[in-house]
């Protein structure tokens, strides 16, 4: 006979067993619910945001790779995410808002106070980071930091409160309008509204609203090619030989003939605005049409479906990576030493998220 506690503890294995096969199986299901080239692509993404943060803050002095590399890829995750976009009737503009602030407005805060405590770190430690808590006494930076615009501390986070508002602004406009030709009128409209005060250099606007408005005319770019299946002519050889000349004829043009710099989407300021709406889409093209290639990238998989995540941690590791006093060299080397940081930050990135991941599952079946 089993002893009454033996029983017992079989009984409470046996629902933890479950527990974790049925968590499995839905993790599974949503995986294959997703599209593969849409992870590949923000996993690429992501990559070049690691390397494009990293070039300036290790000096490593690749001033034309960093163009080359804002030159599309925050519009192409925008536009992505006007891929992904689905209106639905039943959810009304409030419930809708309160989703999207759980899934991009609290990481925000989270990493935010993460970054934070780096910071302290490194200026109690090495006495680098005077210039942050310098900031933090003026009033134009704290109030930017509470209301989360381009003059917070935090400006780098500033994708996060955009694209939220991005995604508010797009569902207001497909609720107060069935017709696709107003919808992307208006979306347009908005979009070169956020230009505008970008351009003018007014006062900036809470949860990043100035690059939110510019984001939701890709969103809708990103939508259309969804709704008319453009997508399926991305990945042709001849489409993805041509966009990559393009790009790399477009950039070397820009900064080399023209002489413009590195462009900013936050601070909704740019050089040329067409040049860069013509970047940020065959930009795009040359991203998606490479994933298409790609077959089983399982690292690349993982960093695209947890880009979110990736984007907020690369931030903080990139601050303690900073502890090392990393050695400056030619343009190879530095090339080089670019290759190692980026490989190192995205490495600890899928760690740390892997160990978050395994901790939440573990209280799951605790609860």
């Amino acid at each position: 006979s089993i002893r009454p506690a033996r029983k017992l503890w079989m009984l409470i294995s046996h629902s933890r067993w479950k527990n974790n096969a049925s968590e499995r199986s839905k993790m599974s299901q949503n995986v294959k619910n997703r599209i593969e080239w849409i992870d590949y692509s923000k996993g690429i993404l992501i990559i070049l945001v690691i390397a494009g943060h990293a070039i300036p803050e290790f000096d490593l002095h690749l001033d034309y790779l960093a163009h080359f590399i804002y030159s599309f890829h925050m519009p192409a995750f925008f536009i992505l995410s006007g891929y992904l976009f689905r209106y639905k009737k039943d959810i009304n503009t409030v419930e809708f808002a309160k989703k999207k602030a759980k899934q991009l407005l609290i990481p925000y805060i989270i990493f935010c106070v993460l970054i934070f405590l780096c910071h302290l770190a490194k200026q109690i430690v090495l006495g680098t980071d005077a210039k942050f808590f310098t900031m933090l006494k003026t009033k134009k930076h704290i109030l930017g930091t509470i209301f989360m615009t381009r003059d917070s501390v935090f400006s780098n986070m500033w994708f996060l409160p955009a694209i939220f508002s991005a995604f508010c602004m797009l569902y207001v406009i497909f609720q107060i309008s069935k017709d696709e030709k107003t919808r992307a009128m208006i979306c347009m409209a908005v979009g070169l509204l956020g230009l505008l005060w970008g351009k003018a250099e007014l006062t900036a606007l809470p949860i990043s609203m100035e690059a939110g408005m510019l984001a939701v005319s890709f969103m809708y770019v990103g939508y259309v090619i969804n709704a008319f299946k453009i997508d399926n002519y991305f990945g042709y050889r001849w489409v993805e030989g041509s966009s990559i000349c393009f790009l790399l004829l477009v950039n070397y043009l820009s900064y080399n003939v023209l002489r413009y710099r590195q462009d900013s989407f936050y601070n909704v300021t740019f050089s040329n605005i067409f040049l860069f709406i013509v970047t940020a889409v065959i930009g795009l093209i040359t991203v998606v049409g490479f994933s298409k290639y790609l077959h089983n990238s399982k690292y690349l998989s993982y960093l695209g479906r947890n880009s979110l995540y990736v984007y907020g941690l690369h931030f903080l590791n990139q601050n303690i990576i900073g502890f090392i006093g990393w050695p400056r060299g030619n343009a190879i080397g530095n090339l080089l030493i670019l290759v190692v940081l980026t490989a190192l930050n995205s490495i600890m990135c899928v760690i740390e998220i892997v160990i978050y991941n395994s901790i939440k599952r573990y209280l799951k079946t605790r609860v």
